[in-house]
């Protein structure tokens, strides 16, 4: 994996890590304050036979089914519901991270087989073909050409090209024959 890509994953991985964390404190301060009343819950529903008391606690913290015993039903509803807040707002950062986590690694992957595809396209031209690349004066783009056709014309993108006996090439603009560059100079 290259340098860039291993920050990418270490940054979301962090950042994952932090939400994580950041939903079991919810979770946690949720059981601590109705600890008594979710261990009774537990047992009397029979949930202790499908799952394990914190999974028990996050259905119950997520559903919100039934209250808690209060003396001020309105301050543990709110309660409640702020606790439901900040539980869905930590999932929905998870779920986020995550996303930037594929849409990160997905762009990483495209910029890699890019750069690997023209890699092979220039080994491909230059090497195998014979070919090397020269920047069209009109247009800007490129056009690749015989490295050794000294004399022979040669017609790319609606263009006339020939070859001197020093390999430079030289396109026909009218009556007259530029000389045109090779790619990056």
């Amino acid at each position: 994996m290259d340098p860039i890509t291993q920050r990418a994953f270490n940054s979301i991985n962090a950042a994952i890590a932090r939400d994580k964390a950041n939903e079991q404190k919810i979770l946690n301060t949720y059981i601590s304050q109705n600890y008594g009343w979710l261990r009774q819950q537990y047992a009397s529903s029979g949930a202790y036979r499908t799952m394990r008391f914190e999974q028990f606690a996050d259905k119950k913290l997520m559903a919100n089914a039934t209250q808690p015993p209060n003396n001020d039903a309105l301050a543990n509803a709110n309660r409640i519901h702020q606790q439901q807040v900040d539980h869905f707002n930590a999932m929905q950062n998870v779920t986020k991270t995550q996303r930037d986590a594929g849409d990160a690694l997905i762009q990483n992957n495209q910029r890699n087989s890019d750069a690997r595809l023209n890699a092979v396209d220039r080994a491909d031209q230059g090497s195998i073909r014979g070919n090397t690349a020269y920047t069209d004066p009109r247009s800007g783009t490129t056009q690749w050409m015989p490295t050794n056709a000294p004399g022979q014309i040669q017609t790319r993108g609606g263009e006339t090209y020939v070859q001197d006996r020093n390999g430079n090439y030289y396109q026909r603009q009218g009556s007259s024959w530029v000389l045109v560059q090779p790619a990056g100079h």
